[in-house]
């Protein structure tokens, strides 16, 4: 026989599941428009039933209702799908905007393009051969050129700005992985210590996963969960970040209470630039060792800048250190087999700044003979009598030089550098490397849009899962209060009826 108040017990039950439930909703309703938040839901359960002896026989019958817990709607399978695509548009994002800078050196949508700049000075020589005595066309060569040389200086210094402002970056990012490193371990820890106890802590757990995610938009991360195997009557579970390649034996920033820190190589293979370089930090521990760290292969915002700073923009600085020599030698060799109106011959017409290192973006001046007396400038072919007045060979080949080598050949030997080229002309050469450069941003615009889309969609998969619905909410809050009433009525039914218990055998 069981209890008369039994009911009432089932019905109590009831009203503590329903009032959690609802309680519930509200929580997922006020965290609608909650950056990071996950879905919950309370899971309820039935209580172990009392078995009685009716007929000879035993009966099982139902004792209400239990919240067993509240869990979020989360799919790991979608997070690292996310993470993955919203690093690898983090990457292509990176070097889009490095490329796009690059490209604005050139400045060719300008009137004070490189291209402009060496149109005229090409057009300056060509004015010039046709008035080689006039002083007024010797300084407007002289101005053009020191004008190109200028737009070379400028060009290379705002490679310069930029990969500082990228190892900056680095800097930054570094220190800004160490954060997010120690916060999910302290996360870790409480979420543990809430599991221990027996619960559930889906917020903290929303915070971590958020934590991950602004991660995997500057590296590649791969997370790792288990159940700890030490407890058996609850779930504890085990929590391990990776970055980087994943495969590499040491790739492990957070593994439950144990964090790792990243630090700049204090001895840069680099010497000469300084760059930094992204190590592990040694642990106290010795279970992490100085060491480089793989980044693994086309991802994050940090690889992005690390590969803009130490290889795209290094090479782009020898290309157009290759442009400027190739100039230079050969005007310089026109020029050297040419006389102005004075006796001197055999003059360069442009040098390195300190006249002994070799020319290059950085330090190409015009000669500083020449910028103090333009009559030096030759326009024609010096022999043993002197220039011939109105002879103008050697101007007319230098202004040819943009569209070809033919009048190098004619009067003097073909350089080194000329020869190794591989482009019909300075012109050709020119084109060829803005060409490129115009290729590398419009491919890294095409990847950074077509991952921006992958990113979106599996985004959108995650919010129509772990997002909260208003409408659903309602209808689930509307169905928790029919319960809840539903049980509140049941309790004023055994009110009544034990009412009517007691009164029997009572006479008025």
């Amino acid at each position: 026989m069981y209890s008369t108040f039994m009911g009432l017990e089932t019905a109590y039950r009831a009203l503590i599941t329903s009032q959690a439930a609802i309680d519930t909703t509200g929580q997922n309703i006020s965290n609608a428009s909650t950056t990071g938040y996950s879905r919950q839901i309370a899971n309820m359960q039935a209580t172990t039933p009392l078995t009685i002896t009716a007929n000879s026989k035993d009966l099982s019958i139902g004792t209400g209702s239990f919240l067993r817990d509240i869990t979020r709607v989360r799919d790991a399978y979608l997070d690292q799908q996310y993470r993955r695509e919203t690093s690898q548009y983090e990457y292509w994002s990176g070097k889009e905007a490095t490329l796009s800078l690059t490209e604005q050196f050139f400045n060719e949508t300008s009137n004070y393009s490189l291209s402009s700049d060496m149109s005229e000075f090409w057009n300056a020589w060509s004015d010039l051969a046709n008035s080689p005595e006039e002083s007024a066309s010797r300084i407007v060569v002289r101005e053009k050129a020191v004008s190109l040389t200028e737009t070379f200086h400028n060009i290379d210094q705002q490679i310069t700005s930029l990969q500082n402002d990228l190892n900056n970056s680095v800097d930054t990012t570094i220190t800004k992985i160490n954060t997010f490193s120690d916060q999910i371990q302290l996360l870790n820890n409480q979420i543990r210590n809430a599991e221990i106890r027996g619960d559930n802590p889906n917020d903290l757990k929303d915070q971590r996963d958020q934590i991950v995610d602004e991660l995997s938009k500057i590296v590649p991360v791969t997370v790792e969960e288990s159940l700890d195997p030490n407890f058996t009557d609850r779930s504890v579970g085990n929590y391990t970040v990776r970055i980087g390649n994943s495969t590499a034996a040491d790739s492990v920033l957070v593994t439950n209470g144990s964090a790792y820190h990243l630090q700049e190589n204090p001895v840069p293979t680099d010497a000469a630039t300084g760059f930094s370089e992204v190590w592990w930090e040694a642990s106290a521990d010795g279970t992490k060792t100085a060491a480089e760290v793989d980044l693994g292969n086309g991802m994050g915002s940090l690889q992005a800048d690390i590969e803009m700073r130490d290889t795209y923009l290094s090479e782009f600085r020898g290309n157009l250190n290759t442009l400027v020599i190739v100039i230079a030698d050969s005007v310089n060799a026109l020029h050297q087999s040419g006389q102005g109106l004075t006796t001197d011959t055999g003059l360069d017409f442009f040098t390195s700044s300190d006249l002994t290192s070799p020319i290059t973006a950085a330090n190409i001046i015009v000669n500083q003979d020449i910028q103090d007396d333009v009559n030096l400038i030759a326009t024609g072919i010096a022999d043993a009598t002197g220039v011939s007045s109105g002879d103008s060979s050697i101007a007319l080949a230098i202004s040819a030089l943009s569209s070809g080598w033919d009048s190098l050949t004619t009067y003097a030997s073909v350089p080194a550098s000329i020869t190794v080229l591989g482009a019909s002309s300075i012109l050709d050469y020119y084109e060829g490397l803005t060409a490129e450069l115009g290729s590398d941003v419009e491919q890294s615009t095409r990847m950074a849009e077509g991952q921006s889309v992958l990113a979106t969609q599996l985004s959108n998969s995650r919010e129509a899962l772990s997002g909260v619905s208003l409408d659903e909410e309602m209808i689930d809050m509307i169905r928790f209060q029919k319960g809840y009433s539903s049980a509140a009525r049941v309790v004023t039914v055994l009110d009544t009826m034990l009412e009517s218990l007691l009164g029997m055998g009572v006479t008025k």
